[in-house]
């Protein structure tokens, strides 16, 4: 049950970071399009990483009789850690400063 709400956490957080790679379209100028592809890429497989390590980590603890839940629970820590940290990089790619005069 934790590597289904595992699974559907990375997919809500992998389609949040998805979305944020719109603001490009504003950004014109001064937009770091590698920083934003760069964010993008990491967070997909940061994530992809992760739910294989719970995957193996839960197959080899329930094998062996063990607690098996805290795979997925960090899982998930790691996975919402990431989604974080690449939207507030696409953001601070996205975002001239100083804001550009009417």
């Amino acid at each position: 049950m934790a590597l289904i709400a595992q699974a559907v956490i990375a997919a809500v957080a992998g389609y949040f970071v998805f979305m944020q790679t719109f603001r490009v379209a504003g950004c014109s100028p001064a937009c770091g399009y590698d920083a934003v592809a760069t964010a993008t890429q990491i967070q997909l497989w940061v994530t992809v990483g992760v739910i294989l390590a719970s995957i193996g980590a839960v197959a080899v603890l329930s094998r062996r009789g063990k607690e098996s839940w805290w795979a997925p629970a960090a899982g998930i820590v790691l996975i919402l850690a990431t989604a974080a940290t690449s939207t507030i990089a696409i953001i601070a790619a996205t975002t001239s400063w100083p804001p550009a005069a009417p």
